[in-house]
């Protein structure tokens, strides 16, 4: 738990108000949703409201309105899924401006898409149209390229709005595409993001946050004592592979253990002994060469002579050449 400073600022998150009272006030004039939500206000939307189910008593219909404001906004900054356009009106002060603070749920906002497809691909290019009309260069993070419209250059004005048009088509695209993989990922109703029931209390979220902490470090205080035998056997086995007075040590090196360093210590191991085979013949022949003999038998072969000495240091360089660039 983080110790609390006298120099630090306040952290209140109990205090009454932590955004102006009137949401007009919660974000300056020239801000973006304004202008989207004014674009949609002067847009034709007859076509939305004659579908529009105004609910029973207790339970009314979203403003079709509203959820046009939403999607054109989603639009603007890249939002595609239903499911993120929920959260982003719960947390996001814009989108939270949008709907008045009354959040729908993904599942309406989905279904509103997928019953007003055609209308809303009219609406999104109306409101990129618009936007370009009055010399906006983009529409949040929709660049319009170039596009002008011109009233008196009416084959550049129609490139124009195709062009426009594509941009809304290749949203909606990407929205009924996301949509449909979230629904296969999450099921159909849920947003994905939800807490265990256990984390939404304050006091239970605390007491199961501090559980789940000496947890992590339980396993990490066991992941620590395992990897530190596993150091202590590839050391060992490296040791061993390298001694010149005990035996090769056959079979797999441990997972821990450095290639190259298994490979250099059996070459130094092997090279070793052939050197101290081969000082030894040469004591026993300088020997025998004063009293006028010949050693019988094969001679000593020299360390950098000897074929297993030659097998184990190639072993090593190709080691060290794989260490070096790895295979992909």
């Amino acid at each position: 738990m983080p110790v609390m400073a006298k120099g630090y600022r306040s952290v209140d998150r109990d205090q009454a108000f932590l955004l102006p009272p009137s949401m007009t006030d919660w974000l300056p004039v020239d801000h973006l949703v304004w202008f989207v939500i004014a674009a949609v206000d002067r847009i034709d939307t007859t076509a939305f409201h004659g579908k529009a189910k105004l609910g029973s008593v207790g339970r009314r219909g979203y403003d079709p309105d509203m959820l046009l404001t939403l999607f054109v906004y989603a639009m603007a900054h890249g939002v595609s899924s239903s499911r993120q356009i929920e959260r982003l009106c719960g947390t996001d002060v814009a989108f939270r401006i949008i709907c008045a603070g009354d959040t729908p749920d993904h599942t309406v906002l989905a279904r509103f898409r997928r019953d007003h497809e055609a209308a809303l691909e009219q609406l999104l290019t109306a409101s990129l149209l618009l936007a370009a009309e009055l010399g906006m260069v983009r529409l949040g993070t929709v660049a319009f390229d170039g596009t002008k419209i011109a009233a008196n250059a009416s084959m550049s004005a129609n490139r124009g709005e195709a062009h426009l048009r594509k941009l809304a088509q290749q949203y909606l695209g990407k929205a009924a595409a996301t949509d449909d993989a979230e629904d296969q990922l999450f099921g159909p109703d849920a947003r994905g993001d939800e807490l265990p029931e256990d984390l939404t209390d304050r006091t239970r979220r605390a007491q199961r946050i501090d559980q789940a902490l000496e947890e992590i470090q339980r396993r990490k205080a066991a992941e620590s004592e395992q990897n530190e035998a596993e150091r202590s056997a590839a050391a060992q086995y490296v040791a061993q592979a390298g001694d010149p007075a005990g035996r090769a040590r056959a079979g797999k090196a441990p997972k821990a253990a450095d290639p190259v360093a298994v490979a250099r210590a059996r070459w130094e191991r092997e090279h070793a002994r052939a050197q101290a085979r081969w000082d030894a013949y040469q004591v026993k022949a300088t020997a025998a060469a004063g009293r006028g003999h010949r050693l019988p038998g094969t001679p000593a072969a020299a360390p950098h002579e000897h074929p297993r000495v030659a097998q184990l240091r190639q072993a090593y360089q190709d080691a060290l050449a794989t260490a070096e660039h790895p295979p992909t």
